[in-house]
């Protein structure tokens, strides 16, 4: 039996994650205040650690959010063992991220899409409204200097155009997996 109208439980399903860490972030600040109040140095440092650790997973959570907050798309996308698979109607393909070469955002002023290009020169268009396409953003976290600025201004503009994200250095160790 459940005491949440399905309505709302369908609403809040998709913020769970952040109002998760948004909870433990404020329990931190909690912490840290009455540990500061009473001058209980074990409750300021535990405090001060889980703010700071919930304070980053919320961030991430809300970017992750953004991501699947978009309309939904054709397509399923699978990430495995450093593997990107997108199967669709239209076409789809695997990429491993140790092959990537670029990785960019491609919107048409509509939907965004992201294109993973190899070393070869194939390139794999992902629609981030695909089922699981949030998997990829937490794939590519992988990446050393992935641009997470471009990439959330690529997510927020409404003219079309290719932002690059991500390209590989070369000749260098950057952007290698281990």
């Amino acid at each position: 039996m459940s005491f949440v109208r399905p309505e709302l439980a369908a609403r809040i399903r998709p913020w769970r994650e952040v109002l998760v860490w948004g909870a433990g972030m404020a329990g931190g600040i909690w912490l840290v205040w009455h540990g500061w109040r009473a001058g209980a140095l074990h409750l300021l440092a535990f405090g001060v650690v889980a703010g700071i650790a919930s304070g980053g997973l919320l961030v991430a959570a809300l970017r992750r959010r953004r991501l699947t907050g978009l309309p939904p798309a054709e397509g399923v996308v699978s990430v495995r063992e450093a593997r990107i698979g997108y199967l669709g109607p239209r076409g789809g393909g695997f990429v491993d991220l140790g092959d990537l070469r670029r990785v960019d955002i491609v919107t048409d002023g509509r939907r965004q899409m992201w294109q993973l290009e190899t070393a070869d020169g194939n390139a794999l268009r992902v629609p981030f409204g695909a089922r699981g396409a949030e998997a990829i953003y937490d794939a590519l976290a992988a990446l050393v200097e992935i641009d997470e600025e471009a990439l959330h201004a690529a997510l927020a503009t409404r003219r079309a155009g290719r932002f690059p994200v991500w390209v590989r250095v070369p000749d260098a160790t950057l952007g290698r997996l281990p």
